[in-house]
């Protein structure tokens, strides 16, 4: 996730930043339900920021990809340690 949005004074910016911080501050960006957790709806909004050409169809293969490399235990979601790595 090379390409990372920063929210400042209500302004989303895109950023390029590696850090393991910049990681877990763009997921709790997603998780809109503060569960330490994304579903599949969190992940779509998660992807498309990444990258806001994709069509539907294209983030929704993205999503069950990460979902089924990812959910370890099959439960639908995607925990803040996945995105640790």
């Amino acid at each position: 996730m090379a390409n990372r949005l920063r929210v400042d004074n209500g302004v989303i910016d895109k950023i390029n930043d590696d850090s393991e911080k910049t990681d877990f501050y763009f997921f709790e960006l997603h998780d809109v339900d503060k569960n330490d957790k994304l579903d599949g709806i969190e992940l779509t909004n998660l992807f498309r920021n990444l990258d806001q050409s994709a069509d539907l169809a294209a983030l929704i293969s993205r999503v069950d990809d990460s979902l089924r490399e990812d959910d370890v235990d099959n439960d639908g979601w995607w925990l803040v340690a996945s995105a640790k790595g």
